[in-house]
């Protein structure tokens, strides 16, 4: 919406800073711009601006290269449509970095950058002007990487409408100081860098990113300490091993510290002898000097490969030498009190097996970022199934753990027509246009090309060879790597890309041999040109570049997105959501660098968003065989059969989906475990029932009641047990005696229609005795049954875990929580319906009078050669807070519901509106959040077979602002 009224403006300015109850359009209320992950940062309000705005003047004091990456696609966005806009930084305190500057001038044609130099200038503010009106953002925020995502700032967001008197201030003070400032130029920029390299000391004092070593630790002149995730791995071990344990699993993310936090174990144990186990000459020699640091030199320590050979204390080894019969029989079985085995997914091959087996120490520690293994070997076995401490990619960003990075989804090229695939032709993926694209994009996400160092990771190796080649006569310095290539070559290779002459490489091209055992903390660039097909491949190749390395303020990550099958892997892996639940992974795709911790971003251009959005519904994760390989890897962890419950840990698929594909988890384990004992036809059917009602938990009351009959033993209890019990279970929630009648419904064997109650066994679960609920007879014989109350008390927890889990800021009246998303049988059960309906009878919405209300479904994007003309309805968004709406066809302004909507000011009447944006979605809706009745007008519309028929068009104001991602995703802006 690029024009504003001085009626809306007015209203919004009467509600923020008058009287908060006056009704008005969110979009223009005066609000606080906050950093408040994961709802909230300062980026995301400058990057919505960036979208709409027509030109845009910025005055910040200071400006560095980790800010200014993380509006990259945003400014860059903005250049291609032609918008002009103006930049005014500083050189106050030398904070402002020149690469900044270098890039504002070299990357964004359309941007005018100036510089108050020698002076005190602090002001921080952003001016986005629109059609007839301006948003301005004051308050503390530079572009700053954690000045716009993590840092508590204060900055207040207004409108006005061009001839305001207080945006002609604001504007004119910025001419002011606009009109006094220098450009930029190349001279006073080297002078700059000049004063900027001597000042580093004095910089330093505030942030050094050199006192980091490659795991994020001190460097030797500082005492190297545990981080906070660290010491809660060390207690981790610690208690594992008073429970008698000798063995431990450590799941931690690359770059994280692993090696660091075994040595500080290490340091508390004392073993009398150590061994280290690793797969690489150069990792085992790094793992020697990082303990030597931690544990000090008075230890005696050898390395043990390459032809060498020790009798050491504390021994690093190759596995390959130590495997060898001669050598691995030198030592007594007991001779290691303590072993250490880097890069444990490789234990599956028979060079650990037969070493592991041989050994008997007294705590066996095995080290991994990545225990899923593809060939399904069990790690976690071998482990005795203690895992000690799980570090994952989001949790390690949070912690501060890793180099941030800023991740570029970018539209691979399309050829005569054809997008890039699957099974693209190799001459395709090596053509000149291809490898022109591949430099284009390059240049356009670098920003300091000086001192470029990355991976290209390739489809197949010919591919890589011939790119490299082709990319060298463009200019770059890059050289491919392969299996076929031996030790010494790839070590060379690596060497040259980390090396600080002029002529070190700036990438190497691989397929896949590269992804893990190799350190190379300098890399600063990531750049995928092959589809996405594992999420465990993707974090491996990405964490490459994840390693802290002085002076290395964040890794740039390019993913070239063609049509892939498994694009949907990309915000799974990215998000760290491994639940395959379609609609969390949409709702993490919206987010983009919302639901990324820390200063790190994600940025998709709206074709590779697409094509993700188009796997996402393409994607069938209801497949016998996934859910099998899904259900097999937990219980590979957990060396047990998993309950519902144990799927809610980091990282695992989410049992909805056992449930959606068999009806009950019980059903879903009939399937895949031969021994199961059966449970008669009425505790399956009952089981069935209870699937339905409480896996997506939707409400405390459903769960809550079963808890008080099947855990806490209730026989009978009262509204007033219902709602203690929730208060105290659901964090002092309170309950409404409604939506505690339609649970109730539910278990009476009510709402649901005559076929659905059958297949659920027509078990009536409760009954009512006055102002008591009593369990029934049927009920309390059926949980006799020792098994069958188990599979209960998993779903209560389950359920409960779900409810639980769910945002309560965005909880609303009868437990619809905004932006989840409910089929149309979930709406009308939350609404209190007396009785289910068919969908088709329900259509684009259903007017309950005895319950007032009236929800409304859209499908946003309709398919329009397949839909009869007289219900392709124009529903639309006007903008993020209006809303458009047809009736059904033979309605007039007499019809029911038209009367009661009209006159929601006088009945209250409640509209939830549910959106989805095609059938491709599945049957389920956004709840958007409820509407308020603003106009109506008699019209007609054609309907083809029917001829002309009367409808009423509507508008409608949403009560709360839609989010702009949601909003963006269902309105195609």
């Amino acid at each position: 919406m690029n024009s504003l009224s001085s009626e809306f403006l007015e209203n919004s300015l009467k509600t923020g800073f008058i009287d908060s109850t006056v009704a008005s359009l969110a979009l223009y209320r005066p609000d606080l711009v906050l950093n408040n992950p994961p709802h909230q940062k300062v980026l995301a309000a400058l990057v919505n601006e960036l979208k709409t705005c027509e030109s845009f003047q910025f005055s910040v004091a200071f400006i560095t290269v980790g800010g200014l990456i993380q509006l990259h696609q945003a400014l860059l966005e903005a250049c291609d449509r032609g918008i002009k806009g103006q930049i005014l930084t500083s050189n106050y305190l030398n904070f402002t970095e020149p690469d900044a500057l270098a890039t504002i001038r070299d990357k964004y044609p359309f941007v005018e950058l100036r510089i108050c130099i020698d002076e005190p200038f602090h002001a921080k503010g952003y001016i986005f002007n629109h059609e007839n009106y301006s948003t301005i953002i004051v308050g503390s925020s530079n572009i700053t990487d954690k000045a716009l995502s993590v840092t508590r700032e204060w900055n207040v967001r207004f409108h006005s409408l061009a001839q305001g008197e207080f945006i002609q201030k604001v504007q004119n003070e910025f001419w002011s100081a606009w009109n006094s400032a220098s450009q930029l130029c190349e001279t006073w920029l080297k002078q700059y860098r000049l004063i900027r390299e001597n000042t580093r000391v004095e910089r330093n004092l505030l942030f050094d990113p050199e006192s980091l070593g490659p795991d994020g630790n001190a460097y030797e002149h500082e005492a190297i300490e545990p981080n906070l995730m660290q010491q809660n791995a060390l207690e981790a071990l610690d208690e594992l091993r008073s429970q008698g344990n000798t063995k431990g699993l450590l799941i931690s993310a690359t770059g994280t510290g692993k090696t660091y936090l075994s040595a500080f174990d290490v340091r508390h144990v004392r073993p009398e002898r150590f061994l280290f186990i690793v797969h690489r000459e150069n990792v085992a020699r790094k793992a020697m000097e990082s303990y030597r640091r931690v544990l000090g030199t008075d230890i005696e320590y050898g390395f043990l490969g390459a032809g060498e050979n020790t009798r050491a204390r504390f021994v690093f080894s190759m596995i390959q030498t130590l495997s060898k019969d001669n050598v691995l029989h030198s030592f007594p079985q007991d001779y290691f009190d303590y072993i250490v085995v880097d890069e444990v997914h490789h234990s599956g091959a028979m060079s650990y097996l037969k070493v592991l087996q041989y050994f008997h120490p007294k705590f066996l520690l095995g080290m991994t970022a990545t225990p899923e293994r593809s060939d399904n070997f069990d790690i976690y076995a071998l482990f005795d199934n203690n895992i000690a401490y799980e570090i994952r990619l989001n949790q390690a960003l949070e912690a501060d753990m890793l180099c941030p990075f800023h991740y570029f989804g970018v539209s691979d090229l399309t050829i005569e027509g054809k997008v890039i695939e699957d099974k693209t032709d190799f001459n395709d993926l090596v053509a000149d246009e291809r490898v022109n694209r591949i430099s284009d994009t390059i240049d356009r996400y670098t920003l300091d090309s000086s001192g470029r160092r990355g991976l290209i990771f390739c489809s197949r190796v010919d591919e890589a060879v011939e790119l490299s080649d082709k990319l060298n006569l463009l200019g770059y310095r890059t050289r491919a790597l392969s299996g076929r290539d031996g030790e010494d070559i790839r070590s060379l290779a690596i060497d040259s890309l980390s090396s600080d002459e002029p002529d070190h490489l700036e990438y190497l091209l691989t397929v896949d041999i590269l992804n893990e055992g190799v350190d190379i903390p300098c890399l600063n660039q990531i750049i995928m040109l092959r589809p996405t097909q594992s999420a465990i491949v993707f974090v491996q190749q990405l964490g490459r570049g994840l390693r802290k390395y002085p002076q290395k303020q964040f890794v740039t990550v390019i993913d070239f997105i063609g049509n892939y099958q498994n694009n949907f892997m990309v915000p799974i892996a990215l998000f760290g959501d491994y639940s395959y639940e379609k609609d969390s992974i949409r709702r993490y795709l919206n987010s983009g660098s919302i639901g990324i911790p820390g200063t790190s971003t994600v940025d998709f251009d709206r074709i590779s968003k697409e094509h993700i959005y188009a796997a996402i519904d393409k994607a069938n994760f209801h497949q016998l065989k996934f859910l099998k390989d899904e259900y097999g890897k937990m219980k590979q962890k957990l060396g047990r059969i998993p309950s519902m419950m144990d799927f809610t840990k980091i990282e695992s698929v989410s049992p909805r989906l056992f449930v959606d594909y068999s009806g009950s988890y019980y059903e879903f384990l009939q399937k895949v475990e031969k021994d199961i004992p059966r449970l008669s036809l009425k505790h399956g059917q009952s089981l069935l029932f209870f699937s339905k009602v409480l896996c997506r938990g939707l409400r405390p009351y459903e769960f809550t009641i079963l808890d008080l009959i099947v855990n806490k033993r209730h026989s009978s209890f009262t509204w007033m047990d219902v709602d203690k019990a929730i208060q105290s279970d659901a964090a002092g929630l309170h309950g409404d005696p409604k939506d505690f009648v339609s649970a109730l419904r539910l278990f009476e064997n009510g709402f649901f229609r005559d076929a659905d109650r059958e297949g659920f066994g027509n078990i009536a679960y409760c009954l009512r005795q006055d102002e008591r609920f009593v369990i029934s007879d049927e009920f309390g014989n059926m949980l006799l049954n020792n098994g069958y109350t188990r599979y209960l008390q998993d779903l209560i927890s389950y359920s409960k875990y779900r409810y639980l889990q769910r945002d309560k800021k965005r909880r609303h009246a009868h437990d619809l929580f905004l932006y989840d998303k409910y089929t149309r049988q979930e709406v009308l059960l939350l609404l209190g319906w007396q009785n289910d309906m068919v969908a088709l009878n329900i259509g684009g919405y259903q007017f309950n009078k005895d319950l007032n209300v009236c929800p409304i479904f859209v499908t946003y994007e309709k398919n329009v050669e397949k839909i009869d003309p007289g219900i392709n309805y124009k529903d639309r968004f006007l903008s993020s807070d209006e809303f458009a709406w047809e009736t059904k066809h033979g309605r007039k302004n007499t019809s029911p519901e038209v009367v009661a909507i009209s006159a929601q000011s006088q009945n209250g009447i409640h509209i939830p509106l549910f959106v989805k944006k095609h059938d491709d979605e599945g049957s389920s809706f956004y709840y958007m959040g409820d509407m308020e009745y603003l106009s109506h007008e008699q019209t007609e519309k054609e309907t083809g077979t029917l001829g002309t028929r009367p409808i009423v068009a509507m508008r409608f104001r949403m009560k709360e602002r839609v989010e702009d991602d949601l909003y963006r995703y269902l309105s195609g802006e």
